[in-house]
């Protein structure tokens, strides 16, 4: 007998004409067209162009072609396609930001490639990519940084890692706090 690692299965679909008002926890994969006012926790979520999230959002990773009003966490991928808006924070280890789509908020992770618009800060442990059509409006942190010809970058970048005594990563604005308090 041949052991598989069991694969997450789509097991909520919200309909385009649905809306929830409540907490909803999956530990499969959750197709959102509807609405829902409260917090996800699931493996994968999947939003489409008439999905909407109030609410905040945790998860192993997620596509959105609609809108997130809350802060996500994702322990892999988060992927906001060309019709996608979120409006908060994104913590996961990698992001793309499709062409015409639009991040508001801080957004935290390993690397990312951005070709719609974050208007927010950027901190990278590896690399940011904002290619020809991306726009950044907020300050960058990343050891690589890579603006293609046609990128509109309006903020600081600083592109240097300092360690600190516990052998954790730390940007030097962070250093700097540090000593004033």
């Amino acid at each position: 007998m041949i052991f598989r690692k069991k694969e997450p299965s789509l097991e909520v679909i919200i309909g385009a004409e649905s809306s929830i008002k409540g907490d909803l926890t999956s530990k499969g994969i959750v197709r959102m067209d509807g609405t829902i006012e409260g917090s996800i926790d699931a493996d994968w979520l999947i939003v489409g162009e008439t999905g909407a999230v109030k609410g905040d959002v945790t998860l192993r990773g997620m596509v959105t072609n609609g809108k997130i009003e809350g802060n996500i966490k994702s322990k892999e991928t988060v992927e906001v396609k060309s019709k996608g808006v979120v409006e908060g924070d994104i913590d996961a280890d990698w992001i793309m930001i499709g062409e015409a789509a639009l991040v508001k908020g801080d957004v935290a992770l390993r690397a990312i490639i951005v070709n719609g618009k974050i208007e927010g800060n950027i901190k990278s442990k590896e690399i940011v990519k904002i290619k020809s059509k991306g726009i950044v409006e907020g300050d960058i942190y990343t050891p690589k940084l890579a603006i293609s010809e046609g990128a509109i970058f309006e903020g600081r970048s600083c592109m240097q890692k300092t360690i600190d005594a516990d052998n954790k990563d730390v940007l030097p604005f962070e250093r700097k706090a540090k000593n004033f308090l």
